[in-house]
């Protein structure tokens, strides 16, 4: 889909959502590491029997080579392919936690497969966790559990006198599914 609106001329992938977010949208991406929505459009068919649940969509850029999982599975990844990766994401994270819209727990979550993209320059992008109204697919969270630090299964609350070694925790998950024969399997 290609998004052209105002200064906006760019191809983009939509994500469905319930609520229209408060934050987090902008046309302006605040880092090169961090994938935000750039428009919320109404949904036109949300008064119907077809649609109920969806009332907008979040134009996120569109990324050619998907998800890290998908990524991963396409290209196989070298220790400095992989270094690369996790550099990207950890300053992705890190722009996240210090733009302060979101809890350091959200923060810590986007570090999962399935919250991290790589576009066609091969540049890897964090989602900005956005709530949309709509609950988590089963699949999602079986992700969030797999991932999840002992700090977050402990049910500790994820502050900045732990937050660090959650972050490590993830990442050292995140090389070893980069590291097998089947990434994240």
């Amino acid at each position: 889909l290609h998004l052209s609106h105002g200064m906006l001329d760019l191809p983009v992938a939509l994500r469905a959502s319930a609520i229209a977010p408060t934050t987090g949208v902008s046309p302006w991406q605040v880092s090169p590491h961090v994938l935000q929505p750039v428009a919320v459009i109404a949904n036109p068919m949300r008064q119907t029997q077809f649609s109920p649940q969806i009332s907008y969509f979040l134009a996120y850029p569109y990324c050619f080579h998907g998800n890290l999982r998908e990524y991963a599975l396409a290209h196989p990844v070298t220790s400095q392919r992989a270094a690369r990766i996790l550099r990207q994401v950890l300053e992705g994270v890190e722009q996240i936690i210090s733009s302060n819209e979101v809890s350091l727990a959200q923060a810590v979550g986007t570090i999962a497969p399935s919250s991290i993209f790589v576009d066609s320059m091969e540049l890897v992008k964090v989602r900005v966790p956005i709530d949309t109204g709509r609950g988590m697919s089963l699949q999602k969270t079986l992700e969030a559990i797999h991932f999840m630090s002992p700090e977050e299964a402990e049910d500790k609350h994820v502050n900045y006198s732990n937050v660090w070694q959650a972050i490590c925790f993830r990442i050292g998950l995140l090389l070893y599914g980069l590291g097998c024969k089947v990434p994240f399997s």
